[in-house]
């Protein structure tokens, strides 16, 4: 009896399926939040002592993640307790990439289509040829230098 030895795609078949339907998944989740932001901006906050707390947020096409202290002291029922609060929007603001202190502590936030972008990336990493000629090296050298140029040319 012959052993037929299998290709060597075949032994991570399944991997390469469930990964990218799960990128997939978040992308059409992240695609609902996304359309959901106009209508309704929502927040999940996390104290995780009496002052320091974390800052999760969607609102006009962004999501918002921060840091930060308050000066009060929290009554007991907040300690260690998450709300979420959702509330109608009454400033609409163009969605970009931002980062900053306010009065609270640290908050960046993040466009949807970046995150989106990013998920449908991950989700077509598994189908790309992995043989790169020096020729295709440079060019994508050159990409990746072109946007991050043009990413610190439009924070500034």
């Amino acid at each position: 009896m012959s052993e037929t030895n299998p290709s060597p795609g075949s032994k991570y078949r399944k991997l390469r399926i469930a990964w990218p339907v799960g990128w997939g998944i978040l992308c059409l989740l992240l695609i609902a939040l996304w359309v959901r932001s106009y209508w309704y901006s929502e927040a999940f906050n996390w104290f995780f002592s009496t002052t320091k707390f974390m800052h999760v947020s969607s609102d006009v096409g962004q999501l918002f993640l921060g840091v930060g202290s308050v000066s009060f002291v929290l009554p007991s029922y907040y300690r260690g307790e998450a709300g979420l609060y959702d509330d109608e929007h009454e400033l609409i603001r163009k969605p970009t990439l931002l980062a900053g202190e306010n009065q609270w502590g640290f908050q960046v936030g993040i466009p949807y289509w970046l995150l989106l972008l990013g998920a449908a990336t991950l989700a077509a990493l598994p189908w790309f040829r992995w043989r790169f000629s020096l020729r295709t090296l440079l060019i994508a050298a050159t990409l990746i230098a072109v946007i991050l140029y043009v990413l610190v040319w439009a924070v500034k």
